[in-house]
């Protein structure tokens, strides 16, 4: 990792792979100005990144500056991040009670099989009885092919993967009723 304002995770570092994870989470939205969907957010080694729909979380010991950080580069063997500043933590939403499993129910394991995430999409789908998940942000999720402890409450609530350094929330697809 080389780092001063510019943050580089290349092919050898053995977090590039989960940086890019949790970049994956940002909006894909080039219009949207809220900071919080646009970078991703360090505090105390924990690297945070959303798009409003899912969470994504590493934590790490890595030495870097609390803050906000754009993606310059992202492949999967080399991510680029430079920092934009530590702006106003007050624009960071809190993310530690929405990524609380008090209330859970137990969790099952979940894996994609060769990079098909069609069996724990419709694992949980089932699990979850009535809602659903966008597919690709499962597909997100299981990206570098971790397995993942997954909590479901309810159809309403966010549902929950957790792996070790990786956490991460889904919100359900909500249907609009017609007027």
């Amino acid at each position: 990792m080389k780092t001063s304002e510019i943050i580089e995770f290349e092919k050898k570092d053995p977090v590039t792979s989960d940086i890019y994870w949790v970049s994956a989470a940002l909006t894909k939205d080039k219009h949207d100005r809220r900071p919080h969907v646009k970078f991703i957010y360090v505090k105390n080694g924990v690297f945070t990144a959303t798009d409003g729909n899912r969470l994504h979380v590493y934590q790490d010991s890595l030495s870097c500056k609390d803050g906000f950080y754009s993606v310059i580069k992202r492949n999967k063997t080399n991510v680029i991040l430079k920092f934009e500043g530590a702006g106003d933590v007050g624009m960071y939403p809190e993310t530690e009670s929405l990524l609380s499993t008090k209330d859970y129910n137990e969790p099952f394991l979940a894996f994609p099989e060769a990079g098909n995430c069609s069996g724990p999409y419709a694992h949980i789908a089932r699990a979850m009885e009535s809602g659903a998940l966008n597919y690709n942000f499962l597909a997100d999720l299981f990206l570098t092919g971790d397995h993942f402890d997954v909590f479901i409450k309810d159809a309403e609530s966010p549902v929950i993967f957790k792996n070790g350094k990786k956490t991460a929330a889904l919100m359900p697809m909500r249907s609009i009723e017609p007027s």
